[in-house]
């Protein structure tokens, strides 16, 4: 989704539930108490909570969708091909390091 999609996501989210109280608070103390400067603030660090949920999102998807293919492809009684198993370790690992560096 784009800048500007997400963006125009958090103005509708404002107009029907209002802000998020906690990120409120966040910006809100960011911008030194300045509430014009509080609801920029506000918008930036939701449209990246947006983005943060987004990739994770597609790389749990793309993760899934390896390990089917992984599932249909093993033979039975076959070994299992450790080459796609360190793939998905990664995909899994770089998940979660994005979720945490951006979970901030």
């Amino acid at each position: 989704m784009s800048d500007e999609a997400l963006y125009a996501e958090v103005v509708e989210e404002l107009r029907i539930h209002g802000p998020r109280p906690g990120l409120w608070a966040k910006a809100f103390a960011e911008a030194g108490g300045d509430e014009r400067v509080a609801r920029a603030a506000y918008l930036k660090l939701r449209v990246q909570q947006l983005a943060v949920e987004q990739r994770r999102d597609a790389e749990a998807r793309e993760a899934a969708a390896i390990a089917e293919r992984l599932k249909r492809e093993e033979e039975p009684g076959g070994a299992p091909n450790t080459t796609e198993y360190t793939w998905i370790a990664i995909v899994v690992g770089v998940a979660a390091i994005t979720l945490l560096y951006f979970a901030k």
